[in-house]
């Protein structure tokens, strides 16, 4: 397989500008994929499309754009003003093509209309009874033989408490009447249901500027003050925080990397100017291949964005090393870059290839999201390979053919010539390897996984939003929404599903919600009770009453409903939440989880619980819990494949057993370090974070060939030398892409900044390993070669 690379690269050299034609070529052609590129950020983008949840998530976005929102609030101490832009709002959106409905005031005339038959039955018994002791009194004070002894103690002193309406008017319609405003109007809301899903950042990234620029355009807006919150809100602002940051974050690592690159190539700046094109040239081309594959970027898949860079600049720094060294033996320009190439082509793919079976190990794993990233971060391996062993070898010789130039780095220009001496500094490498191996395994090597979501997802700066929220009783739940075929199976599922809840102590719903209930409960027998109450008063019991005791049991009377309420009673906004087209049928359950969806376990145990229960659901909890359920029992399968892969990759380069378990010392002693970092500094996994352990394991081998390679070429006594030489390069690739981790560890999103940090902790266990285990191991075989070459 090498040997077929290196006729690769030794007729590529022979025709650069064919070489440079084709990459332009393809350059040009990724500018259309690019630039019609989705970014899709949110979680249920990574579940595969055979997922149930992920579908049933699409049946419940036809009719809401997904069960989510964008709220706005507005906030003014003019009740009436925050009513007329509320209303206005409403009215600017109506018919807008990004909006499905637009609700701002609940429907209290309704409940107002009907509160009698609301109520629980046990309460309207008390009133009945409470009438009839009143009326039994009024009677016994009536009668020519009752004497009354206390004149105090009299109907018109009051003693009906109980009949008064308030209690149940503020235990039963104040949430309703607060539901999109505080008590005295100062705070007002406003929630917009999208047509578009909510997961699309797009389509949510548009419908905030509509709304923001709808309520800016009305009459006395600027008098108020105006926030945003709610899932559309959130999708909408990952997008505009990650999407600049990551270009942010992508131009400081650019100059960053061109001052190291400058530093270390400082004879020749023009190597810089060289070396930014391939960089530059492995991001586009790899978009341009997420375009062809899968037409988007994911949120696991936009690491790649800091991942290929570094590997490119590690592979561009070995060459460019190399090159110099080549170039310092006497040989001319063309032949030191084609001995370059051949002498240090192999290793740079190896340690190029090992990226991409590390990448392709994800592929095992059941995640659409991961998969995505495991096949273009394969690819993406395999094209900083061609831009660096290929393209960028043709730039510098078309470039060399104009003016011809050296490489030479201030690290390596005193390097001294290669003189062989054992290598006598073992117990200077054995004690910091003994010492680190002993203390950081002392807390365990299992690493700690982190179930809470709200420490792995984004979470916008929404404090004061959700301040004022909390002054109304808007329903801020996030519901398991469960499809169902009719009113009767919906019936079935409400009854089953609260047999289950009432006995299982340990369940995690806490309440569910069917179309049905949306019907008072024993109507009929409320409807007999009021009856019983309307018959029993009469004018000259309310004429005997106080004032107060009459004006209440007056309303009673006059409230007093005598039809049943029908399902086509139900304001039409209600009936349209549940899905409901037509009276008596229902599409849609809610479930509400007595936990927060954050708890990654108990959505997890919830999803086990409703399993039974084969209707097609949908909900925050069970995204959570089904993208878990896709990722921890399948993600040690990533792992053993990049580490079969990684040693097949060394035993096929080495042919031998022995040399390739040298090899692989080095990062097997640096992961054992990284296991034990993990649980000494308490940091745990997290859905997010596995993804460092697949990118470590194809960082690994690069440092590490290169040593032993550079050793098994040199040969005995020459440890010294390859510290000074290989090392130093080894230690400055490493360094840069630890620089160019940084960029993940300082994004504002959890989960990627979660990566960052075990990736650099990571890279700082495999840089201190191959400085000591390597000469450590390297040098016992000097010693055992110099011992057999004194027996011979």
């Amino acid at each position: 397989m090498f040997s077929l690379l290196q006729r690769i690269l030794r007729s590529a050299l022979k025709h650069p500008k064919t070489v440079l034609a084709i990459a332009l070529a393809v350059t040009l052609l990724s500018i259309y994929p690019v630039r019609n590129l989705k970014w899709e950020l949110r979680l249920i983008d990574m579940l595969p499309d055979s997922s149930e949840v992920k579908k049933t998530q699409a049946i419940v976005e036809e009719n809401f754009g997904g069960f989510g929102s964008l709220v706005l609030i507005i906030s003014s101490k003019d009740s009436a003003l925050n009513n007329r832009l509320a209303k206005g709002l409403a009215k600017e959106l109506e018919g807008n093509r990004y909006v499905n409905f637009v609700e701002y005031e609940s429907d209290v005339d309704f409940f107002e209309k009907h509160k009698l038959l609301y109520i629980h039955t046990d309460e309207l018994k008390k009133i009945r009874n409470r009438i009839s002791s009143l009326q039994s009194r009024y009677k016994f004070e009536n009668s020519p033989l009752y004497v009354n002894l206390v004149p105090s103690d009299s109907l018109k002193d009051g003693f009906t408490d109980s009949l008064s309406l308030t209690e149940i008017e503020d235990k039963y319609l104040s949430k309703y009447r607060n539901m999109y405003s505080n008590q005295d109007g100062t705070v007002r809301i406003v929630s917009i249901f999208p047509k578009e899903r909510v997961s699309d950042l797009a389509a949510s990234r548009k419908l905030t500027h509509i709304v923001a620029g709808a309520f800016e355009s009305l009459p006395e807006s600027e008098n108020v003050e105006m926030y945003m919150t709610g899932k559309v809100f959130e999708t909408a602002s990952e997008g505009w925080r990650i999407l600049p940051e990551a270009r942010y974050t992508g131009i400081a690592l650019a100059v960053i990397l061109a001052l190291f690159f400058l530093f270390r190539f400082a004879k020749q700046p023009a190597v810089f100017i060289l070396s930014t094109i391939p960089i530059a040239l492995v991001f586009l081309w790899t978009l341009a291949a997420a375009w062809l594959l899968f037409g988007r970027i994911n949120l696991y898949s936009i690491i790649l964005a800091v991942i290929l860079p570094g590997i490119s600049c590690r592979e561009i720094v070995h060459l460019m090393t190399r090159f110099a060294d080549e170039q310092r033996k006497g040989l001319g320009y063309e032949l030191s870059l084609e001995s370059a190439l051949l002498g240090i082509g192999p290793t740079i793919a190896v340690s190029t290839f090992s990226f991409a079976v590390a990448f392709l190990g994800l592929m095992l794993v059941p995640l659409k999201g991961m998969q995505e990233l495991g096949a273009l971060g394969a690819i993406g391996s395999l094209l900083t390979w061609v831009l660096a062993s290929l393209v960028f070898p043709a730039l510098i010789e078309i470039t060399g053919r104009y003016r011809s130039f050296l490489v030479f780095g201030k690290i390596k220009r005193n390097a001294k010539d290669f003189m062989e001496r054992p290598f006598i500094g073992i117990k200077k490498a054995l004690v910091p390897v003994v010492l680190i191996s002993f203390i950081l395994p002392c807390c365990g090597i299992y690493p700690k996984f982190d179930y809470d979501f709200s420490h792995t997802e984004y979470n916008p700066n929404t404090a004061k939003a959700e301040a004022l929220l909390r002054q109304t009783d808007y329903l801020r739940y996030d519901p398991i929404v469960v499809v169902l075929p009719n009113s009767e199976q919906a019936r079935n599922f409400y009854n089953r599903i609260n047999r289950e809840r009432e006995s299982n102590p340990q369940t995690g719903i806490r309440s569910v919600a069917i179309y049905q209930n949306l019907l008072p409960s024993n109507q009929q027998e409320k409807l007999s009770l009021l009856k019983e109450i309307k018959s029993e008063l009469d004018p000259q019991i309310l004429h005997a009453l106080s004032p107060s005791d009459s004006e209440r049991i007056e309303k009673i009377v006059n409230e007093w409903q005598a039809a049943p309420v029908l399902f086509k009673d139900i304001p039409s906004n209600i009936r349209r939440l549940f899905g409901a087209k037509d009276a008596g049928k229902s599409e849609f359950a809610f479930i509400f989880p007595n936990f927060s969806p954050n708890d990654g376990l108990a959505c997890r145990r919830l999803a086990k619980e409703l399993e039974p229960f084969k209707y097609p659901m949908a909900g925050t909890a069970l995204v959570r819990a089904a993208v878990l359920d896709h990722t921890l029992p399948h993600f040690h399968k990533a792992i053993l494949c990049g580490i079969v892969g990684v040693f097949l990759l060394t035993f096929l380069f080495y042919k031998r057993f022995y040399f390739s378990l040298l090899t692989l010392i080095s990062p097997i002693v640096a992961f054992f370090w990284l296991l034990g970092l993990l649980r000494l500094l308490n940091i745990s996994l997290t859905a997010y974070s596995c993804l460092a352990f697949p990118i470590l394991i194809g960082m690994s081998l690069d440092g590490s060939i290169q040593l032993w390679n550079a050793y098994y070429e040199k040969s005995t006594g020459s440890i010294y030398y390859i510290l000074r030489t290989t090392g130093v390069t080894c230690f400055f690739a490493e360094f840069l892409t630890i620089v160019v981790l940084f960029g993940l560890s300082l994004s504002s999103h959890p989960g990627i900044h979660s990566i960052g940090v075990i990736a650099i902790l990571g890279m700082v266990c495999l840089l201190l390993s191959h400085n000591f285990v390597f000469p450590l191991f390297a040098g016992a075989l000097d010693r055992r070669r110099i011992r057999r070459r004194k027996h011979r």
